[in-house]
């Protein structure tokens, strides 16, 4: 059982990373399409695409 959670952990930071950057991604996206976005808009939206990518 030990393996097996040791496993989770690791697969869960490799996708952490690959989420990171998806994040970033749409997080520039967000700032040239749309320049009136304040910048707690911005960080609202990526901290509710983690919530959603997490779970």
């Amino acid at each position: 059982m030990t393996e097996k959670l040791n496993e989770s952990k690791q697969r869960s930071g490799h996708e952490h990373v690959h989420m990171q950057a998806d994040i970033i991604d749409q997080l520039n996206t967000n700032q040239q399409s749309n320049m009136t976005l304040s910048t707690g808009s911005v960080i609202t939206q990526t901290e509710s695409l983690v919530k959603l990518n997490v779970t």
